[in-house]
């Protein structure tokens, strides 16, 4: 906040006619909107955001939805993703018996090239409840990767035996 001078007294001192302050008023609420340092976390439910954007949450019994940058959320006693002022995380529901595909490419880690999910979620944001602790297991049925070799260049004369 920036506070501006509302009221002075007058008066005198040794040095001359002084004045002095007598209250204050908000002169404006100024936001900072630059991006954080990355912290660690012990929660798992802990979020960031890297880049431009915020966490829709939302007050009980309100439909008006508010925007914040924190991340401390938790979940309360009804299975609800909550913030410490008790505002409640909005989001879109998942199907948890849906098949998630994702684009082709290679996920290259620490490099600016992105894979997006091939799922995207649609309708109105709604709170983030975790239906159940547990989500049923399922069996992984497909894998692949690309991967590649290089060689150091030292020339290996040795031979060896395939593994069996």
């Amino acid at each position: 906040m920036d506070f501006n001078d509302y009221l002075y007294l007058s008066g005198g001192s040794a040095s001359g006619p002084t004045q002095i302050g007598a209250g204050v008023s908000t002169y404006a609420v100024l936001g900072d909107y630059s991006q954080g340092s990355f912290e660690s976390s012990n929660s798992g439910t802990d979020l960031a955001i890297d880049g431009n954007g915020y966490f829709g949450v939302r007050k009980p019994n309100s439909n008006q939805t508010y925007y914040t940058r924190a991340g401390d959320f938790y979940f309360n006693q009804n299975r609800e993703l909550q913030n410490p002022e008790g505002y409640l995380l909005q989001g879109w529901k998942v199907d948890n018996e849906k098949k998630l595909t994702f684009n082709g490419g290679a996920t290259n880690l620490g490099t600016s090239k992105t894979v997006e999910s091939a799922y995207v979620g649609s309708g109105t944001p709604t709170d983030i409840v975790l239906d159940s602790w547990n989500i049923k297991p399922r069996q992984t049925t497909n894998v692949s990767f690309t991967m590649g070799l290089t060689n150091n260049g030292a020339d290996d004369k040795t031979t060896s035996a395939p593994v069996r």
